[in-house]
């Protein structure tokens, strides 16, 4: 669950782009923290998505959204 600081910021974002994007990126070491080990690791995979992301005609949010400690629910 979002903290309440979390939520608050990304209401920010939205009054402050409003709906001029329709994709944003969100890394997170979610289930496997192994998977995605350095920096230069995620940056070439942000840099990789978010090309295809724009060839698909996307309007992607100019900054990556990070969560630490992220998790799925089943």
């Amino acid at each position: 669950e979002l903290s309440h600081r979390s939520i608050e910021s990304l209401k920010a974002l939205r009054q402050q782009h409003g709906e001029a994007f329709d994709t944003v990126i969100v890394l997170s070491d979610g289930l496997n923290a192994l998977a995605n080990t350095t920096d230069a690791q995620a940056s070439q995979l942000v840099e990789y998505l978010r090309k295809e992301l724009e060839i698909q005609g996307r309007t992607v949010f100019p900054e990556t959204l990070v969560i630490r400690s992220g998790r799925v629910r089943a």
